[in-house]
């Protein structure tokens, strides 16, 4: 976690630095100096990519040693970002449900179903209310699927093999 906790710091470096050329390339732009204004845009451009790049391999790290913490049919959100649970969710999900159908395919008893664990945690860690949790909940229930809470901090689902994947759930129930 110490190398996911170093990679979420130099996020925050470049995102930093974008904003502030963001600010430079706004006030040049206000000054009619639209060369300088330019490179300072691009330069916030580079570091807003370079923000996105070390919190996804953040992102990456800690699935990695949550996933080795849990077993294949629980996966846990703490210490990721809303849009990284997000993602995490639905990839979790649609490797569940399509190991299930290649099953299906090999072996008519193979199981049709499977529970799977969402830790979610109680929102402790966010300034004000909870918000992975909330998201989470939302995107269940965008993907039609029915959930319960085992504990607070903790939704369990049954998911089929024949619930839709992420790229088969029509456009109006995703956010």
């Amino acid at each position: 976690m110490a190398i996911a906790k170093n990679y979420r710091e130099e996020a925050a470096k470049h995102f930093s630095r974008s904003n502030l050329s963001y600010q430079k390339a706004e006030e040049f732009t206000r000054r009619g100096m639209t060369e300088v204004a330019k490179y300072y845009s691009d330069d916030s451009a580079f570091h807003k990519s370079q923000y996105e790049q070390y919190n996804s391999i953040a992102a990456a790290l800690i699935m990695q040693v949550h996933s080795s913490n849990n077993d294949d049919s629980t996966i846990d959100f703490h210490y990721l970002r809303v849009d990284e649970a997000k993602e995490a969710l639905d990839l979790f999900i649609d490797t569940h449900i399509q190991n299930m159908k290649e099953d299906l395919g090999r072996d008519i008893r193979a199981s049709k179903s499977r529970r799977l664990f969402f830790i979610t945690g109680r929102g402790l860690h966010s300034r004000g209310l909870p918000k992975i949790k909330p998201a989470i909940i939302r995107r269940l229930e965008e993907r039609g699927l029915r959930y319960s809470e085992q504990n607070p901090g903790l939704l369990v689902s049954t998911v089929s093999a024949f619930d839709d994947l992420t790229n088969e759930i029509r456009d109006h129930r995703i956010s």
